[in-house]
């Protein structure tokens, strides 16, 4: 699992839309996203962990996406989710899968610009 995502808001919850338009707009990638039932508090830290099923509506792919919510009393912006979850770049003109730490912006071996995926 990466780290994929930052939102920092003034008030408290993310909404499905909240990451559904932050992967298209960082990604490139059109999710659909529903919210799992519950969530997991560690006892001694302010950290809320919260499960999101996400399909990918052009693979129809489904994956488990984490989100750590935590409270940032002294900032700005005073809640912050981090949105963790799996990606695989791909290059869709020769359709090689790269590793999402090493894969960079382009192909290594065509030089198209890679895409994502669930």
């Amino acid at each position: 699992m990466e780290y994929l995502l930052k939102f920092r808001s003034t008030k408290k919850g993310i909404t499905p839309y909240n990451i559904t338009n932050g992967m298209e707009k960082v990604y490139g990638i059109k999710l659909t996203v529903t919210p799992a039932i519950g969530e997991i508090k560690a006892p001694d830290i302010d950290t809320i962990v919260t499960g999101f099923s996400v399909r990918d509506n052009n693979t129809s792919n489904v994956a488990l996406f984490l989100v750590l919510y935590r409270y940032c009393e002294n900032a700005a912006f005073e809640h912050e989710y981090r949105i963790y979850g799996t990606l695989t770049p791909y290059c869709p003109l020769c359709g090689r899968s790269f590793s999402f730490r090493d894969a960079g912006r382009f192909c290594k071996h065509c030089g198209t610009k890679l895409e994502y995926r669930v």
